[in-house]
């Protein structure tokens, strides 16, 4: 890591983030656009006294997010989670993060995820036949991504299917649950509209999962193979302890929800970018047809098809799926020379580091070489960091990644698809297309 040097530091007048509660995105690009050549922190300060600081330097989210994390919390937005996930990875802290996390960690290494690239590749292929059987022309590529990425953590999780009507009702709930917790988080609230919306869309959502937990809570001892039965099994490898069936729901709701959306957004937004590249796209092509020929791909696949990943590499850059997070100080702490105060809350932006131009040339440009190329070796760790970083990095990157590249390469192996409509990103919980409606064309 570089030497940081002292920490720049602006309050933004009003009128430049008054639009921040109904334009994120373009709130964010107008405040890099004036301060991001000249300073390391943009203070938003918030009608109820709250200073957030916007981090536009690398090295600084690193501060936060690793070297000084002891001295942060996830911050007052995490609690509007606590309802439908209660204290699991994503919304606990402290000592009931490591050991939950130290003990559900095995099961998310790559060499325990391998059984699973089957599973993926087999309901990519089924996703294909849905496809050629209903004689479709065009679809909504952004809906196909989360019903497949829905199908796949819940066969990887459960060893069963979600009945597809209910795959509907669950899309849907966690919509609504995503518009009003990122709108309750940007001060935008109606608290008896948001109760209820919060309510209903926690009970679909329950009515899918928990029925499946209870069935197999008699069958934890017997030798299956899914993520669930992982859990049941996992205990912690100091105390020995082994997790209550509370716990086990927070972290399934968790693995459920977060295991599903990041990834179908990923895939989505790269669709979209492929569509817009026939340069990267057909380099693309090149390498699922080298690599494969007319065979579906397998696990040993995944260290092939270096471009794929790349590809995915760079969409996560250009189009963050998890596009922001925030860390609240419980306590004074000095970043780059600069005090800041117990209370205030940072929001590292993988939006606005993924696409500064201090870390990429052409930084708005889809050039996924630069994952192969080495140009990215030297620029800071934390100028992209699309799973996070820290401690609480994401504990499912490895599954994603492993299922975004077999899910690319099957589909792509048999369609390519050509974007109809205007896309534009829509920013709730996670960055998702608003609608993506492509031309489906049969390669093979």
């Amino acid at each position: 890591m570089s030497q940081i040097t002292q920490a720049r530091v602006v309050t933004a007048l009003t009128g430049d983030y008054q639009d921040y509660q109904t334009n994120v995105l373009g709130t964010l690009d107008y405040l890099v656009e004036k301060y991001g050549d000249d300073y390391d922190f943009i203070n938003i300060p918030f009608p109820n006294g709250e200073n957030r600081y916007l981090i536009l330097n690398a090295e600084y989210t690193e501060e936060v997010l690793q070297t000084k994390q002891k001295s942060f919390v996830k911050g007052a937005a995490f609690n509007f989670f606590k309802p439908l996930l209660g204290e699991g990875l994503l919304t606990s802290e402290g000592e009931k993060h490591k050991r939950d996390r130290r003990i559900i960690q095995p099961s998310f290494h790559m060499r325990s995820l391998s059984g699973y690239a089957d599973t993926m590749v087999l309901n990519a292929l089924n996703l294909t036949k849905q496809w050629e059987e209903g004689d479709l022309q065009q679809t909504d590529v952004s809906k196909d991504m989360m019903k497949l990425t829905l199908n796949i953590i819940t066969e990887t999780m459960f060893g069963t299917n979600i009945d597809q009507g209910k795959i509907e009702e669950v899309d849907e709930a966690f919509t609504t649950f995503s518009k009003v917790i990122s709108s309750a988080y940007r001060g935008i609230t109606d608290m008896a509209l948001f109760k209820q919306q919060v309510a209903n869309s926690i009970q679909k959502l329950q009515s899918a999962v928990a029925p499946i937990i209870t069935e197999r809570r008699g069958l934890e001892t017997q030798e299956m193979d899914d993520l669930l039965a992982a859990l049941f099994r996992a205990k912690d490898e100091e105390s020995g302890a082994r997790m209550t069936d509370e716990e086990i729901y927070e972290h399934v709701m968790t693995f459920f929800l977060a295991g599903h959306e990041t990834t179908s957004n990923a895939l989505s937004w790269t669709w979209y970018l492929l569509s817009q590249n026939p340069h990267v796209e057909e380099k693309f092509h090149q390498e699922i047809d080298t690599v494969l020929g007319n065979r579906t791909p397998v696990l040993e696949d995944f260290g092939k098809l270096t471009y794929t990943k790349a590809i995915i590499q760079e969409s996560m850059r250009v189009f963050p799926p998890a596009y922001q997070t925030a860390r609240q100080a419980f306590e004074d702490v000095e970043i780059g020379g600069y005090n800041f105060k117990e209370g205030d809350t940072f929001l590292a932006s993988q939006y606005v580091v993924h696409r500064s131009k201090r870390y990429f040339e052409e930084p708005l440009m889809f050039d996924p070489e630069r994952f192969e190329n080495g140009t990215l070796k030297g620029i800071p760790k934390f100028s992209y960091f699309p799973f996070g970083g820290g401690s609480r990095v994401c504990i499912g990157n490895h599954f994603a990644m492993l299922e975004a590249v077999l899910v690319l390469a099957t589909l792509g192996q048999q369609y390519k698809l050509q974007t109809i409509n205007e896309v534009k990103p829509e920013p709730m919980i996670t960055l998702k297309p608003k609608t993506l409606n492509m031309k489906l064309i049969k390669r093979i």
